[in-house]
């Protein structure tokens, strides 16, 4: 059996990119590596992982000019090495729409074509803001952050000081759902009132039944109205939760129209807003609304 030797070398970047969808700036940390088999030994094993980390880093680096699928190896292979590079945690939905670009997208990869020079698979029609920056300090971090942000807010002002019908009406949908999520809430805390002022009534009654005699008429009209107590119960309580659900399920609805609204109109609240998924907390969404 033949014996490989191996080596992976890693790396963590951040990354920052526009939604093309929503305009929102997109924050990701994520990890690079390159890797190497070699059937020789595992000097040649780190060699050849040493120089796909750097083909790597230079097609990373000319992102902006030549966006490549993430989702894919750029592998290389001759007679007793492999070697390759690629990323990992840059393929997540946008945190704040859920878009996610061509770049990021596998079902382009039969569409694409190889870079000649790092392997990579290229895409077409990316739109620039939206093409993965690769930030390697705080003060990169900070200098992207500054300018996405300012470009964007010029943007957004002068669109709706241009458009102020437009602005006036997009913001008065918005209000009028959040006035119909405000009232829902006020009802969803006193919905269940009237099943717990029955709960109450038949905690009473069956009280006062025990403190009969076992045999009497009056625990016999108690147990009565202690049977019937609890039947008005049972049905106010089933009616209050399916009132409690349909209440929590118009609230999400209409929570998702307010989204829908603030990722066809960027900018126009003129308020920040940030999101971190739960399932990828490596991933952030700073947008203007």
């Amino acid at each position: 059996m033949t014996s490989y030797y191996q080596t992976k070398k890693t790396m963590q970047l951040m990354g920052g990119h526009i939604c093309s969808k929503c305009k929102s700036m997109i924050f990701t940390n994520f990890i690079f590596f390159g890797m190497a088999n070699s059937r020789w030994s595992q000097k040649k094993a780190q060699e050849g992982a040493e120089a796909a980390a750097e083909k790597g880093m230079k097609a990373l680096l000319s992102f902006p000019e030549k966006p490549f699928l993430v989702t894919q190896i750029s592998e290389e292979r001759t007679y007793g090495l492999v070697s390759g590079f690629g990323v990992e945690n840059l393929n997540h939905g946008c945190p704040y729409c859920g878009n996610r670009e061509k770049w990021q997208k596998d079902v382009f990869a039969f569409t694409c074509q190889k870079d000649p020079v790092s392997g990579v698979s290229l895409v077409e029609d990316v739109p620039e803001e939206s093409r993965l920056t690769v930030l390697l300090s705080k003060d990169a971090l900070d200098a992207w952050q500054m300018k996405s942000m300012i470009a964007n807010t010029v943007n957004f002002k002068k669109y709706w000081e241009a458009h102020p019908t437009e602005a006036e009406c997009v913001r008065g949908q918005i209000q009028a759902l959040k006035n119909q999520i405000e009232a829902l809430n006020a009802e969803k805390l006193t919905v269940r009132e009237k099943s717990q002022w029955l709960c109450e009534k038949v905690g009473s009654k069956e009280a006062e039944m025990k403190s009969f005699s076992l045999f009497s008429a009056e625990r016999k009209a108690a147990k009565a109205e202690l049977n019937e107590l609890k039947e008005k119960y049972n049905a106010q309580s089933t009616a209050d939760i399916e009132r409690e659900k349909s209440i929590i399920r118009t609230i999400s609805g209409l929570e998702d129209q307010i989204q829908e609204l603030k990722i066809s109109n960027p900018g126009v609240l003129g308020e920040m807003e940030k999101v971190t998924p739960k399932d990828a907390p490596y991933c952030q969404a700073i947008r203007s609304c």
